[in-house]
């Protein structure tokens, strides 16, 4: 849906972006003490409503995220 701004699920192209903020509740804490926070966006069919939910990549972000993956013992697996 991202991508495409249509939605996966019936086809629509009536798809909105609903951008978060890091005021809003739609953010992700993370780091050591959890005072950093991800941005999460979403995107939403207005025919079915099915709706998809991404996070902001963010340098920061995923520097702390590869410190996690290289932690896990899930690397290796096929875990989605």
């Amino acid at each position: 849906m991202k991508d495409t701004l249509t939605c996966g699920k019936c086809a629509s192209r009536k798809v909105i972006e609903m951008k978060g903020t890091t005021v809003s509740h739609s953010n992700i804490p993370y780091g050591a003490m959890k005072l950093s926070s991800a941005v999460k966006d979403y995107f939403v069919c207005l025919d079915c409503g099915n709706c998809e939910v991404y996070v902001r990549l963010t340098p920061k972000f995923l520097k702390w995220a590869e410190k996690q993956w290289e932690k896990s013992d899930r690397r290796g697996d096929d875990y989605v």
